[in-house]
């Protein structure tokens, strides 16, 4: 499936809004836990959340700069056919 699907007869981008939506997500997270907005009480909560969103996070880059989006490519190229 490519990164687009079609909704309505509207093309729908989902893939690069979720990974956008991760990487704002957790680089949010991050600066509030650095900069030390979080209260004492929710800290537990929020580092399980920073961990949780790096390894999307981690997830995210490995699709866009490995192999994965290029086999997506060529599998949607060879259906093409």
């Amino acid at each position: 499936m490519s990164d687009s699907a079609v909704t309505n007869g509207k093309k729908v981008i989902m893939r690069p809004f979720i990974a956008t939506l991760v990487i704002i997500g957790s680089f949010g997270l991050f600066a509030i836990v650095v900069f030390g907005f979080c209260k004492p009480e929710w800290e537990k909560v929020v580092f399980l959340i920073v961990g949780a969103l790096i390894a999307n996070l981690t997830t995210v880059v490995s699709w866009y700069f490995g192999s994965s989006e290029d086999s997506s490519k060529k599998t949607d190229m060879m259906m093409m056919k």
